[in-house]
């Protein structure tokens, strides 16, 4: 010590503060002096402690000292992220502090309905948890509101929570006077209401919409919630969750919930004035799939009848990026023409529509991404996903607006797509005769008949005289035939009636019936058109036997020797 202040002397005491010798000494660290952070007023220390979003930090934060025990508390409770089946815990720290009930802002409750057991209330009040929370109830909302509670119970639809965790949400919302955001996770639908709704008669009839809130606990959110946020089901409960609605939250303003809430694959979506809240201000539906398109449709109707008039921002969150989300939506069904317009209409009426994809939340345009669409064609289209590249990054011009030039791929696919090779020509050639002569004149007439060949459908009385005189010699050479079964035909008769026109088939109506015309029944008698050929054998007659080796057998003397078979060539001796 004595050789650090004799390097650094002390300053005097006028110029320096009352602590100056700490600086220059080294002291025990009890006697040490606080940090300078703790001089920052309680607003500033407890706006740096919410930056922290683990529990388990801000309850290690709290035993560091008194003060930031206080702070760290607070801002457990401001932004309360509960464990699984932590309600209770926390509603027993609320009675016992119940100042702190009044500083809760927020409130995530996770997946809600998993774990625990579905047994009566009174089953779970240990350590007089009832009676603490009938008091606290009562000392906030007024006397009988806990009564309340308790006569709902029961009595509503069960569809979503059971009677423990009904229960402990309308004790929380009743002891919250400052709520205002909640997060939930929504329960699946059990095996039997799929069931139900796969067996449905009707498939065009909606859905019914189901309310997660109810009783004493609606009437209270109803005023008090501003933010709602429905998380993403678990994979393990299966693809089914309830249609819901949050009509009766008239003071919500911004909605999050995933898409399926809103609509099912196999009947027809539901109406949006009857899902979402009136005063909505900004809907972020996470994830999207491809059932948004028919979703969009159902609520353009209602948005363009300015039935959600706050209503300015609607956000699309895609798990893949935004060219293959817009792909899957298509399903080669040909509708990305149905959704460029649906967006056009909407955009037209004052709301912005915003994608986000990937798992990193990149932003996209959704109109300028669907306008670089409609420029493309289809090879085109598919030349981009192939590529991994946007439709925006496909057709994008640089910064003084000049379009960029086409790749190698992108010319020879222009070369040999489906544009006809009547429009790729080399030069082009000027014909004056053509050019310059122009377009010939051309009339219209309402009373003009269209031209007609009547040449081809009309008879003169020489082509009359002519039918009627064949058949009358026809006639007359059946009457003189030697035998009645036979006929006689001539060679001038049947050149007569190759060179007949197909009267018949053009006017079967106005041929009069001539004398020779008239049915004979003996004219085909006896003719024979066929000549007598022998009947096909039957396939179920019997093939005579063969043997089955190639050389057929041969009888052998018995007790005889067989005879050498002679050699093909003899061999030649030298």
């Amino acid at each position: 010590m004595a050789r650090q202040a004799s390097e650094a002397a002390p300053p005097e005491t006028r110029t320096c503060h009352s602590l100056w010798y700490l600086d220059y000494y080294d002291v025990p660290h009890h006697l040490k002096p606080p940090p300078r952070i703790f001089e920052l007023p309680d607003e500033l220390l407890l706006s740096i402690v919410s930056n922290l979003s683990k529990n388990s930090d801000l309850c290690r934060l709290s035993l560091v000292s008194r003060k930031l025990r206080d702070i760290a508390q607070e801002a457990l409770v401001k932004e309360a992220i509960l464990p699984e089946n932590g309600i209770r815990k926390f509603l027993d720290v609320l009675c016992s502090r119940s100042d702190l009930a009044f500083k809760i802002k927020s409130v995530d409750l996770g997946d809600y309905q998993s774990g625990g057991s579905p047994g009566k209330i009174f089953d779970l009040d240990r350590d007089n948890l009832f009676r603490k929370c009938r008091r606290l109830v009562d000392s906030i909302n007024g006397a009988g509101h806990f009564s309340k509670i308790l006569k709902a119970i029961g009595k509503g639809d069960d569809t979503f929570w059971t009677t423990n965790r009904q229960y402990f949400l309308d004790v929380l919302v009743a002891v919250a006077p400052n709520l205002r955001e909640l997060t939930l996770e929504l329960p699946g639908m059990s095996a039997l209401q799929v069931l139900r709704i796969l067996t449905a008669q009707d498939d065009s009839e909606p859905q019914t919409l189901v309310s997660p809130f109810q009783g004493p606990a609606l009437q209270l959110l109803r005023e008090r919630l501003r933010v709602l946020t429905i998380s993403e089901m678990s994979a393990w409960k299966g693809l089914r969750v309830h249609n819901v609605t949050f009509r009766g939250l008239s003071q919500l303003a911004r909605l999050t919930l995933p898409l399926n809430t809103l609509i099912s694959p196999e009947i027809d979506p539901p109406d949006a004035v009857e899902a979402l809240p009136p005063n909505i201000e900004r809907l972020q539906i996470r994830p999207c799939n491809r059932h948004i398109l028919r979703w969009l449709l159902k609520f353009g109707d209602s948005y363009v009848d300015r039935r959600f008039p706050k209503l300015r921002r609607i956000e699309l969150f895609f798990k893949s990026c935004l060219r293959t989300s817009l792909l899957l939506v298509d399903q080669g069904r040909g509708v990305l023409k149905l959704f460029h317009e649906l967006v056009q209409l909407m955009s037209r009426a004052g709301l912005t529509i915003t994608a986000y994809s990937g798992k990193d939340g990149n932003r996209n345009g959704l109109l300028e991404e669907l306008d670089a669409w409609s420029h493309l064609s289809e090879f085109e289209t598919w030349l981009a996903a192939t590529k991994g590249q946007q439709f925006s990054a496909a057709v994008a011009r640089f910064e003084d607006g000049v379009p960029r030039r086409r790749t190698k791929e992108e010319t020879r696919l222009f070369l040999r797509g489906h544009r006809p090779p009547a429009n790729l020509r080399t030069s082009c050639e000027f014909k004056p005769k053509i050019s310059l002569e122009g377009i010939p004149s051309l009339k219209f007439d309402k009373d003009m008949e269209p031209a007609t060949d009547k040449a081809t459908c009309s008879l003169d009385d020489q082509a009359w005289k002519k039918i009627c005189s064949f058949y009358d010699i026809k006639e007359m050479n059946n009457s003189t035939s030697s035998k009645p079964g036979q006929t006689q035909a001539t060679d001038e008769s049947e050149k007569s009636t190759n060179s007949l026109p197909p009267v018949a088939a053009l006017f079967p109506s106005q041929i009069e019936p001539c004398l020779g015309s008239q049915f004979n029944a003996n004219e085909w008698l006896g003719v024979t058109f066929f000549t007598a050929s022998k009947p096909a054998p039957k396939w179920s007659s019997k093939r005579p036997k063969q043997a089955r080796g190639r050389i057929s057998k041969t009888s052998k003397v018995p007790d005889q020797r067989s005879p050498t078979p002679r050699p093909r060539r003899l061999k030649e001796v030298g």
